[in-house]
């Protein structure tokens, strides 16, 4: 007689391995490095740092689609929410950043009637979601509130300047870095125009 134990053995089950979301200070610690490598990865789509075209959208999908994920698994979590509505705020200009020839488009140069209305809004709801929290805004709200304030402006004219170097003044202190001080420096050189009095600037 054969040996049975030569032969094919059953399949066994499939295991499920259970997830749980951290809780306390071990949810804080976790969730700050999943916030940034999540942004990290949006950023690289967003503006590649390798190969020749200058956005990888791929990229920002993958990183959008963790960042839904994560705002399902961390709804009471601001931060989470941030994260999402800056990334949906920044990807619905995705068509207006890029040139007939492959070349990057500036964000006040950009054709505003390309940027995506649904993803927008689906930013815009994100922060909704944060301000019913009611917390302290953290860096990636701050950044979101940034973005939104772009997208609610039809035209560059409409921008509001004066909430935008607010908003840059309160992430400077919450988490200064050069980055930060470059892009606060460029906004604010992109606010002001000369007035129509001499020896006088405004904000337009």
């Amino acid at each position: 007689m054969p040996n049975a134990s030569c032969g094919p053995s059953a399949p066994s089950p499939k295991k499920r391995v259970p997830f749980e979301v951290p809780r306390g200070a071990e949810l804080a610690a976790r969730l700050s490095s999943v916030l940034e490598v999540i942004y990290l990865i949006f950023n690289e789509g967003y503006s590649a740092t390798a190969g020749d075209d200058w956005m990888r959208p791929a990229l920002c999908e993958d990183a959008l689609r963790l960042g839904r994920i994560l705002a399902e698994l961390a709804p009471k979590e601001p931060e989470v929410h941030g994260l999402v509505a800056l990334m949906e705020i920044q990807a619905s200009r995705s068509r207006a950043r890029v040139g007939p020839s492959g070349q990057p488009i500036l964000l006040l140069d950009q054709n505003r009637a390309h940027w995506d209305q649904l993803l927008i809004g689906r930013g815009l709801t994100a922060l909704e979601r944060v301000k019913k929290l009611g917390s302290t805004p953290g860096p990636y709200v701050l950044q979101a509130e940034i973005a939104a304030c772009h997208a609610r402006a039809r035209t560059p004219e409409e921008t509001d300047w004066v909430r935008i170097a607010a908003l840059y003044d309160a992430l400077a202190q919450l988490a200064p870095s050069p980055v930060v001080e470059l892009n606060r420096a460029s906004r604010c050189r992109d606010g002001i125009r000369p007035s129509s009095r001499p020896g006088t600037r405004r904000w337009r």
